[in-house]
Order: structure tokens, then C-alpha cells, then sequence
């Protein structure tokens, strides 16, 4: 598990926690060592908590995902899914294009492959106040539902997509 998957995972962990006033007291020592293993322990500890709530986390999404994955210019992706119950699964890519690229590209290939893609009105994303900024869409086929969110990265370099699946039944 990578730290970025680490620390996308690391809010699910303080929402599902009882304790995290605990997390705030611990404070790693400073030595490399130390270190490595501080984040050892909290890995193996966001691990568990994270199966006893029936969800899996990983740094790769899988080839079976249903979702087409942008794969230019990719810099980091996670993935994060329920292992019982409803399936549900959320990934996030970040990438070095630029928001209208990959916005238009979820468009076209969603599209291509039979699923029925639903854009929000320009008057709702100028209520939003988002325009140039950020781009969204749901789509459906068969059984499934995706809400896609395309948004430019904090930094400006690049866009953030964060994209949640659902299967219904």
C-alpha cells in the first residue's frame, strides 16, 4: 500500500473509528526507523478495520472494473471497494491532462460502450460556480450506476477523477 492510498484511506479510518482522539495523542518519533514502523503499524491497523467493515482498499484499479480507467499521463491511482453486500467501488485517478481532454474522453468512450451518459445542465454548473473547473456526469447501463467527478487538481496541474460504481439489483 502505497502512503497517497494510505492517506486516502486514512478519513475512511477516523470516520469509522470510535477512538480517534487515540490517533491525535500518538506522536511517532522522529528516527527513520521509527518511522517505518510507526507506518507499518498503522497500515496493518487501517488493514483490519477496514476488512472487519467489509471493504478492501488498493493502489491499482482492477482490469474486471466495469468503468473504463483514463490511463494518459496517469500519476497516481487508488481504489476502494465494498467485499460484501451491495457492490460498490470508488476509484480516483489523477492525471497531467488537462480537465476538457479527459471530460470529453469519459463522454465518447462511456458512450461507445452502451452506457447512457447524463450531463448537467450549463445553467446548474453556473449555479455551482464550478465552470472551467469542474466537470460531472452519470451514467447508467444494465444494472449499474457511475457518477463521474472530473475537477482540476489543487495544484493546477492536471485533473482529478474521481469516479463511484454502483451495482444495483
Amino acid at each position: 500500500m502505497t502512503k497517497k492510498t494510505l492517506t486516502t484511506a486514512a478519513a475512511l479510518l477516523i470516520a469509522l473509528s470510535p477512538s480517534t482522539a487515540a490517533f491525535a495523542q500518538v506522536r511517532p518519533k522522529s528516527d527513520p526507523q521509527t518511522r517505518a514502523r510507526n507506518y507499518q503499524i498503522a497500515s496493518q491497523h487501517l488493514n483490519n478495520i477496514l476488512a472487519s467493515q467489509h471493504i478492501d482498499v488498493a493502489d491499482r484499479i482492477p482490469v474486471n472494473f466495469p468503468v473504463p480507467s483514463y490511463v494518459s499521463n496517469v500519476q497516481h491511482t487508488s481504489f476502494i471497494h465494498s467485499t460484501t453486500g451491495p457492490a460498490t467501488a470508488s476509484c480516483t485517478i489523477k492525471t497531467g491532462d488537462d480537465l476538457e481532454t479527459v471530460f470529453r474522453w469519459y463522454q465518447d468512450r462511456l458512450s461507445a460502450e452502451g452506457w447512457t451518459v447524463k450531463t448537467p445542465s450549463a445553467k446548474f454548473m453556473a449555479r455551482l460556480g464550478k465552470q472551467g473547473r469542474q466537470e460531472m456526469l452519470d451514467a447508467t447501463r444494465e444494472r449499474q450506476g457511475i457518477r463521474l467527478l472530473c475537477m482540476l487538481d489543487k495544484s493546477g496541474a492536471g485533473t482529478e477523477i474521481n469516479i463511484t460504481w454502483v451495482k444495483r439489483r
